[in-house]
């Protein structure tokens, strides 16, 4: 997947640095610090990004990067355009991370295509599954076999967790109700503040 739209994403929460920006990802992933930077020229010159040269009194100037309002244009089409392609590997993950840049509708409808896609791709490998393990007369050795049947395993063990987890992110998404748990950690904060006013006397007291 192109890191276009995870550094657009970041972007879109502050400005930063190409060094900054690096650091944002998960180490597993990260990549190269000379990659992010070709990646900002290439969206400097599309007009998605600008960068300030930033004078520091102890340290060398430093580039700080910006998104422009094309930029936001630009990753909210991303954010609200459904491709199948564009939800495989990193990128269900990288979606999510920035859907509360969008309306949840789209993010619910988005998935809800996204389940509908696996639920067919599941139903075909499985489909192929079986017809395998019916002609395992044919194959060349069991050997052969053994090893053919794990990737059919493996392929349909990933559908069904991918399944799984979609289907469980459109539950949370669609019960969320930011307005009852901002009122729930009020509450909280509320009778936090309370004990430690009923401590505070106690040990007055004594």
């Amino acid at each position: 997947m192109s890191l276009k739209y995870p550094l657009l994403g970041f972007l879109s929460y502050e400005p930063s640095t190409g060094y900054q920006l690096t650091k944002r990802f998960f180490k597993p992933i990260r990549p190269v610090r000379a990659v992010v930077y070709r990646y900002l020229n290439l969206m400097l010159d599309e007009g998605l990004v600008e960068v300030e040269r930033v004078e520091q009194e102890k340290f060398p100037a430093k580039n700080v990067f910006s998104i422009t309002q094309k930029g936001r244009d630009v990753l909210t089409e991303w954010l609200t355009t459904f491709s199948n392609d564009k939800f495989r590997n990193d990128g269900l993950s990288v979606i999510l991370w920035y859907s509360a840049l969008v309306n949840k509708e789209t993010t619910l409808m988005l998935l809800n295509k996204f389940a509908r896609n696996v639920q067919q791709e599941y139903v075909y490998y499985r489909q192929e599954s079986q017809k395998y393990t019916k002609s395992r007369k044919d194959s060349p050795s069991e050997f052969d076999y053994m090893y053919k049947s794990l990737v059919y395993d493996f392929i349909l063990s990933r559908y069904r967790d991918t399944l799984s987890f979609v289907e469980k992110a459109i539950r949370v998404i669609t019960d969320f109700n930011e307005n009852a748990i901002k009122k729930s950690l009020d509450s909280q904060d509320l009778d936090r503040r309370r004990n430690e006013k009923t401590r505070g006397r106690k040990i007055e007291k004594q």
